[in-house]
């Protein structure tokens, strides 16, 4: 998977987590839907500048869209980064609930 098509993916993944619209994104970014459609398919590769309002409408730190996974990324890796993206959005009380849940999955 190319770089920008990962960058594309996770944003994706991040702004339907939060239900937001391509349209509804987009404007809250300043871009076009255009713009949101070509990033999302990785076509082009999003500025500095659209990072850090991306970041801020998703509440997704910066580093983020910079962690890459190699070439071998599988299914599961996929649907990991797709919990952690839902993460993002919940309050700090609700991690704490759903890290106790893990925690007991995880023992069993």
């Amino acid at each position: 998977m190319s770089i920008k098509k990962e960058i594309g993916d996770k944003v994706k993944a991040w702004r339907q987590g939060l239900k937001l619209t391509q349209e509804e994104f987009a404007f809250r970014i300043d871009k076009s839907v255009d713009t949101v459609s070509a990033i999302k398919r990785g076509k082009n590769f999003p500025s500095y500048e659209t990072v850090e309002a991306m970041s801020k409408v998703l509440n997704m730190p910066i580093s983020e869209f910079y962690r890459f996974t190699d070439n071998t990324t599988n299914a599961k890796s996929r649907e990991i980064n797709e919990i952690v993206a839902m993460l993002y959005a919940l309050d700090e009380r609700d991690i704490k609930i759903i890290k106790g849940q893990v925690e007991v999955f995880v023992k069993r």
